[in-house]
């Protein structure tokens, strides 16, 4: 369990780094700890999933992991567990990996995200870039975030059982990111998959 979780963190890690940063950590109008909160029928103003959206990565800096993963769509869970499961080598099935996320069996949760809030990556994120409100629905908006080197990735938010919750491990999963494609000189997707070789060729030429 130990090595897989080692990986794993290792895929985090790099769907961090995805982003240069995120806009900076504004003085917050609400009480520590609160969520800007929406009813399930009605869209937040922009200047709410803006902050919900930055809240993700404070909390995750803020090391409120309990919090973080109770914050997630079950998409995102789900995406989570499917690249724990694929490093497992047949050890763990998506629903067996889920299970250990969400109850944190052996720290498989915490040690993953002590990962990818090591360092100053998170730090980063919350000093540089910009956060922008794409669109926005009764049940859903779209957050921009764009980086330093102005490379951008649309982040979701969405509505289940009346709250907000991320779908952004689900949406960095989807390949449109940087982090999601596969490096061209190692042959590897950052979850350890390998591109076809014969692509690879076809590619290089």
């Amino acid at each position: 369990m130990k090595q897989i979780v080692t990986v794993f963190a290792l895929i985090f890690l790099a769907v961090g780094l995805i982003f240069g940063g995120c806009a900076k950590k504004q003085p917050a109008q609400q009480a520590q700890g609160e969520t800007p909160q929406a009813t399930p029928t009605a869209a937040a103003t922009q200047e709410d999933f803006v902050a919900l959206q930055k809240k993700f990565f404070e909390d995750l800096q803020a090391k409120k992991y309990q919090e973080v993963w109770d914050s997630l769509t079950k998409e995102s869970k789900e995406a989570m567990a499917k690249a724990l499961a694929g490093k497992s080598e047949g050890k763990l099935t998506t629903e067996q990996a889920l299970e250990a996320l969400d109850k944190d069996t052996d720290q498989a949760r915490t040690k993953m995200f002590d990962e990818l809030t090591s360092g100053d990556t998170l730090k980063e994120m919350l000093e540089k870039g910009t956060f922008t409100l794409k669109s926005s629905e009764p049940d859903k908006a779209v957050v921009t975030v764009v980086d330093q080197d102005k490379k951008s990735k649309d982040l979701s938010i969405i509505q289940e059982d009346g709250k907000w919750k991320y779908n952004v491990f689900a949406d960095l999963e989807k390949g449109e990111h940087p982090a999601g494609k596969m490096d061209e000189k190692k042959g590897e997707h950052p979850s350890g998959e390998k591109k076809d070789e014969k692509k690879g060729e076809g590619e290089g030429k």
